[in-house]
């Protein structure tokens, strides 16, 4: 993991749990004429490319090359396997035209700056945004159930230091500003873990919820809430206790509140009354694509312990359509 908050998922996760917040006045201005705010990784923290690497493309191109090379190096050091691993891989919505980013590409020269840990034609992406982590980590799980692969590497990764993407979500009155608190603070980062077939995991993975919101924030209709609904009823399938402790994407643009509210009203019974809310964002910003294994690892962390109650639900909504959510139950 790699975020504004640290490298490494052990710092992250502690800098969480304190409260530290990135969160840094840029010198970039408003159309208000008002800075707004970014969480940023340092340029230091980020490894050298290969010339040939992203040759010719943009410094937004290369940066997502440079977040997911060392997140990934991370995973994959733990690993007792040299073996080659399928890559499940989250990335920033095809639907936000304000990115112009070849994913296929951008696949292809991961791979290549990872050192042969990823077998790039069992790969794939996945361009949802926020919730693309849920649809990685599907396709992932299905690899493993079919047999093809007994580990699957899956992870996300999204940066909002593009001058197009900042202007475009400017326009709209998205970013957080002295004059607009109806925003959020764009962050990046990326974050990887392996599901492989373990027969003794200490902790048990739900089944993934995956559904489409019709009234999303760039729709005319009006948001009734069953996306994310309909994802979290499918990610409760089969749990035995109220979850008590919840894992979401709150940014802190008000649109996802009276979504959250919905959802939770209709899965009430499967949610204890004294649950306790998570929203990392507070700490490292917006950190779109890479948001739900952000979130997965911080929680799975969590879990072990003892910082977080047992069962525990992940959700995150996309800026369009997509919601996402699973739930992770510590084993006894």
């Amino acid at each position: 993991m790699i975020n504004p908050l640290g490298v490494g998922a052990l710092a992250v996760s502690a800098a969480v749990r304190s409260g530290i917040c990135q969160y840094q006045e840029t010198g970039n201005i408003s159309k208000d004429y008002q800075p707004f705010k970014m969480a940023l990784v340092p340029d230091e923290c980020l490894p050298e490319l290969d010339r040939q690497i992203g040759r010719g493309k943009s410094p937004y191109y290369q940066r997502l090359i440079q977040l997911t090379n060392i997140a990934i190096l991370q995973a994959c050091n733990q690993l007792d396997s040299s073996q080659p691993l399928p890559l499940m891989l989250a990335l920033p919505s095809e639907q936000n035209l304000a990115v112009a980013l070849d994913a296929d590409s951008l696949l292809l020269d991961i791979v290549r700056s990872c050192q042969d840990l990823i077998d790039f034609s069992a790969s794939r992406h996945f361009r949802l945004g926020r919730a693309a982590g849920i649809a990685a980590f599907q396709a992932g799980l299905e690899l493993i159930e079919s047999g093809i692969s007994d580990a699957v590497l899956i992870g996300g990764v999204d940066s909002y230091l593009d001058l197009m993407q900042l202007a475009l979500l400017d326009r709209q009155q998205r970013l957080l500003t002295a004059t607009s608190m109806d925003g959020f603070v764009p962050g990046e980062g990326a974050a990887f873990f392996v599901l492989s077939r373990e027969p003794n995991g200490k902790v048990t993975l739900g089944p993934p919820g995956l559904s489409d919101e019709p009234g999303h924030i760039y729709s005319q209709e009006v948001c009734l809430g069953d996306g994310l609904s309909n994802a979290i009823r499918s990610a409760l399938t089969g749990i035995t206790q109220p979850v008590k402790t919840v894992f979401s994407s709150f940014n802190g643009e008000h649109a996802n509140g009276k979504e959250w509210g919905i959802a939770l009203s209709r899965n009430s019974q499967n949610i204890d009354e004294a649950f306790i809310m998570e929203h990392p964002a507070d700490c490292f910003g917006d950190l779109g694509a890479a948001t739900v294994p952000t979130l997965m690892i911080l929680a799975y962390l969590g879990l072990l312990r003892g910082h977080y109650a047992s069962p525990l639900l992940v959700w995150s909504a996309s800026d369009f359509a997509e919601r996402g959510a699973i739930t992770m139950t510590l084993n006894d």
